[in-house]
């Protein structure tokens, strides 16, 4: 309980700063205290939506608390942020196969073609 209210402190004295909500919610996952992660996770993302990492939390807590369909929801914002991070990516793929979202999941990994529609190869010969 002290760590809890040492980062609700910090949470109160630096309201702009993401990290000590981000320290609370990891302190409520490793008690697997799923429904209080999930909430500050929530109130992490309302607060800095454009926070790739924040969205990247939001979606373990939602998988972890069962709800599947918001994890993807926050996978693929977390996703669309930061398209180069392996671990986003990562968790957004194994959120969709979690899901079913089989088509989602193949979208996802398609290359796009370079190629002439009605072509085989789409290089020259």
């Amino acid at each position: 309980m002290e760590a809890i209210d040492a980062i609700n402190r910090a949470r109160t004295a630096a309201p702009k700063d993401p990290a000590p909500g981000l320290k609370l919610a990891g302190v409520y996952q490793m008690r697997q205290d799923w429904t209080s992660a999930k909430t500050v996770a929530a109130e992490l993302a309302a607060q800095f939506p454009a926070d790739a990492n924040i969205l990247d939390t939001q979606g373990r807590a939602q998988l972890a608390a069962g709800d599947t369909n918001g994890a993807v929801s926050s996978f693929k914002r977390a996703y669309e942020l930061a398209p180069n991070s392996a671990p986003i990516l990562s968790h957004y793929l194994a959120s969709l196969a979690s899901a079913k979202y089989l088509l989602r999941l193949a979208g996802c990994c398609r290359k796009p073609s370079h190629g002439t529609p009605g072509t085989h190869s789409g290089r020259a010969t």
